[in-house]
């Protein structure tokens, strides 16, 4: 759940695992396990900071995510080896099960690209 931080109006939304500001998106897939701040710059791009004391120009959000969680299917058998193993099948990351901070933005700088 995303608790906006002195936002009337948020720019900000969630899809699955993508955060979306304005209609910019960034995918935390490959990003769980880890803080990870999201920063806007003064010419419009984000900024994802994993792990990272280093900051940016504006905070947009920050999440602290979980580790990837996987799950065990039946088991099968290598049909060349005949031995027989117990798949691990990743949970797709879902950001609205997630609480994080999300602050507001600055009116006069729009959103346009996120640079890794």
């Amino acid at each position: 759940m995303i608790q906006y931080q002195n936002d009337p109006e948020p720019r900000i939304t969630v899809s699955g695992s993508k955060l979306l500001v304005d209609s910019v998106s960034i995918d935390f897939e490959n990003l769980q396990g880890a803080m990870n701040r999201v920063y806007l710059q003064p010419d419009g791009s984000l900024v994802v900071r994993t792990n990272s004391p280093d900051g940016g120009y504006w905070l947009v959000a920050e999440l602290d995510l979980p580790p990837r969680t996987q799950f065990t299917t039946e088991t099968v058998t290598d049909p060349t080896t005949g031995q027989q193993t117990e798949q691990q099948i990743p949970v797709p990351l879902d950001l609205s099960t997630v609480d994080f901070k999300a602050c507001s933005l600055p009116t006069d700088i729009k959103v346009t690209q996120v640079i890794s």
